[in-house]
């Protein structure tokens, strides 16, 4: 399933109109009802069987039964069932709909300036390994309009985003920055910079987009049912000495959420 989102505002002949293509993608199979639960716990699976063991190394995880072996699926209109002993269960994996978000204020070509705004993704898994959601832009650059573009962000170390968001007089910049509890280790900060410390501080660690994946946010959890929030905040920025084109620039943006 791919769900999508405009991220959009129009302006006057004298302004640059943004608009930014919102796409999120997961990958997903089918849903397990449990068999048991309580307020600490769900098992998703139980078997009638004697015997056995589990035995593990560096390189394997191994586990034995004398259950019956008998194996197989069934499946109709309302369920599917794995028969046989420890047959694995498929995880469960989705993104909520991110609503329509516009980029403001409006960006005078005459004089430059900047135009933000941002977007909310849910990802809800059941996997007990967690999930790892993943961004990317579908050109390079990734902000167009017609023969003309803003520059992908470029940060003053590369692979490392910036604390603070920062495009010269003479240039122009388009980034993102992700926020929530989840978010990858690269976008946290210790107040000054990002790649180091535990917090999240609101509206810094800017990077820039790229057509290859990069990776956001990531848990080693199952967050089922309530999930986990992941907010992306996007800026534009025409320098003050820069001329751009009247028109509308248009980036397409992809996240993915994979079960692990």
């Amino acid at each position: 399933m791919v769900v999508k989102a405009i991220f959009k505002n129009m302006f006057g002949p004298f302004f640059v109109s943004v608009f930014i293509y919102f796409f999120v993608a997961y990958f997903s199979q089918v849903v397990f009802a449990y068999v048991a639960s309580s307020t600490s716990y769900q098992i998703y699976d139980d078997i009638i069987s004697f015997g056995g063991l589990r035995a593990t190394s560096t390189s394997y995880v191994e586990e034995s039964s004398f259950a019956s072996g008998v194996s197989g699926t069934s499946t109709s209109t309302s369920y599917s069932g794995s028969l046989g002993y420890l047959q694995a269960a498929d995880s469960f994996i989705s993104i909520s709909n991110s609503s329509n978000v516009a980029l403001l204020p409006a960006i005078n070509v005459s004089s430059g300036g900047q135009s933000s705004g941002s977007g909310s993704v849910t990802v809800t898994t059941d996997d007990t390994s967690g999930y790892e959601l993943y961004i990317n832009a579908g050109a390079s650059p990734a902000f167009q309009s017609g023969a003309d573009s803003f520059l992908d962000y470029v940060t003053v170390t590369p692979d490392t985003p910036d604390f603070t968001w920062s495009v010269g007089a003479g240039s122009t910049g388009f980034g993102f920055s992700p926020e929530g509890s989840d978010i990858f280790s690269l976008y946290k900060d210790n107040g000054s910079s990002c790649g180091v410390g535990s917090s999240d501080a609101s509206d810094h660690c800017w990077n820039s987009l790229g057509t290859s994946l990069k990776k956001i946010a990531q848990s080693s959890l199952a967050n089922y049912p309530s999930g986990t929030v992941t907010t992306v905040k996007f800026m534009a920025e025409v320098g003050s000495t820069v001329r751009k084109s009247t028109g509308s620039y248009t980036a397409t943006i992809t996240l993915t959420a994979i079960a692990l």
